[in-house]
């Protein structure tokens, strides 16, 4: 399957903001989930998996990212 990737251009960041995961390393903890409801899901393999239609605040995108056990989740700027 290999990474996934959206960008959006969030409100409190001056560039596009690029969310990646990589559902191979995912552990299944949903811990993404909790920090940024509107953008990750667990699939039915218990593994990341990103909601392109909705991605959520950058800040709750960072915590979801640093939260991540296993660092499947990569947020930065786009570019």
């Amino acid at each position: 399957m290999g990474a996934l990737t959206c960008e959006r251009s969030p409100a409190r960041w001056s560039s596009a903001l690029r969310v990646r995961v990589t559902p191979e390393t995912c552990a299944g903890t949903g811990v993404c989930a909790f920090y940024a409801t509107n953008t990750f899901e667990l699939d039915e393999e218990g593994k990341v998996r990103l909601m392109a239609e909705h991605v959520g605040a950058a800040d709750d995108l960072r915590n979801a990212a640093e939260a991540c056990p296993t660092h499947s989740i990569h947020v930065g700027p786009s570019g």
